[in-house]
């Protein structure tokens, strides 16, 4: 007994010196990478470069992050690093499958969802940003089984409600806008698709609803919702069910509305200007998508929704002429 305790204290001594080695080793790299990029930055640069340097600090904070002995970790560093890979060549996918894989260790699926989303249709796609969006869907699946409360009959109420009220249901819609589509990119047969997928949508809805009255949504993430959205619609009319197509085209309308029912209320001004650019992204994609039915249910609650805000749009429209297209 003497002899193993012996033994453990040496090997938990080896691996406690080669993770210092380890991690010294990354702080050097990054101080080099640091050095270099101010020399690239300095000499103007090309965009290429800088896009590199970010993009390499990134992954080795991550790896630091991943190595270093601490409860909780903390992964701001990469993703600032992988958000100036992105500022300095929004072009490439790749930091946006890395901000993906940071997401993923947080387990903030819809914004994981996003940023493969993102990756998938970037310039230059990450190469194998669709295989891990497939592997993000399976991960939900199986966490799904576990959290079966989270997929439970709605509880959604608009009565007053504390932070943490409002964190939890937060984070279930979040899961539960996940798993709906991973259930549509996962899906093989279209009859039970419906009878899954329908009270999702309509419960996502009502608590996307109440949880924007109470200023727990940003714009971001509606906007990384509607993203994902457009993105299930295009999957699943290539080789889906048709059926699966419309269910997302019923959530991303339904999330439009939503959107749309609060940006004014009636006046010439905006009560909810943040949400004014995921309505838009989605418009615009409706104006050149093809075969999405504009007389559904789903459409017209998004169509009644926009009436009582013209009036804001049509003035912000005046303030800001350059920003409009000319009509086809």
């Amino acid at each position: 007994l003497h002899q193993q305790q012996q033994q453990q204290h040496q090997q938990q001594h080896q691996q406690r010196a080669a993770t210092g080695a380890l991690l010294h080793f990354l702080d050097s790299s990054m101080d080099q990478y640091k050095a270099l990029l101010e020399v690239v930055r300095g000499a103007g640069g090309q965009r290429l470069s800088v896009y590199r340097c970010c993009l390499y600090l990134g992954d080795l904070a991550r790896y630091r992050e991943q190595y270093e002995e601490r409860p909780r970790k903390s992964w701001d560093a990469a993703e600032a690093h992988y958000r100036a890979a992105l500022d300095a060549d929004p072009r490439q996918g790749s930091p946006h499958n890395q901000l993906a894989v940071l997401a993923g260790y947080a387990r903030r699926h819809c914004v994981a969802l996003y940023h493969y989303v993102r990756s998938i249709h970037a310039a230059v796609p990450f190469p194998t940003a669709r295989q891990n969006l497939g592997l993000l869907f399976e991960t939900v699946h199986k966490e799904a089984r576990k959290r079966e409360h989270l997929l439970a009959a709605a509880r959604t109420a608009a009565a007053p409600m504390t932070s943490r009220q409002r964190t939890e249901l937060l984070s279930g819609l979040c899961f539960r806008f996940a798993y709906l589509h991973a259930t549509l990119a996962l899906a093989d047969d279209a009859k039970p698709l419906r009878a899954v997928c329908d009270p999702l949508v309509a419960r996502c809805e009502a608590e996307l609803a109440v949880l924007h009255r109470k200023w727990a949504v940003s714009g971001d993430l509606q906007l990384a919702m509607v993203v994902a959205c457009v993105h299930s619609i295009i999957e699943a009319r290539r080789a889906k069910p048709r059926v699966a197509a419309g269910i997302a085209e019923d959530l991303a309308f339904a999330l439009a509305a939503v959107s749309a029912g609060l940006l004014s209320v009636g006046g010439h001004d905006l009560t909810r200007p943040d949400l004014l650019a995921p309505l838009a992204v989605f418009l615009q994609w409706l104006r050149r998508a093809r075969d999405v039915d504009l007389d559904s249910a789903a459409a017209r609650r998004l169509w009644a929704a926009i009436g009582p805000a013209w009036a804001a749009l049509i003035d912000l429209a005046l303030q800001c002429p350059r920003t409009l297209e000319r009509p086809q």
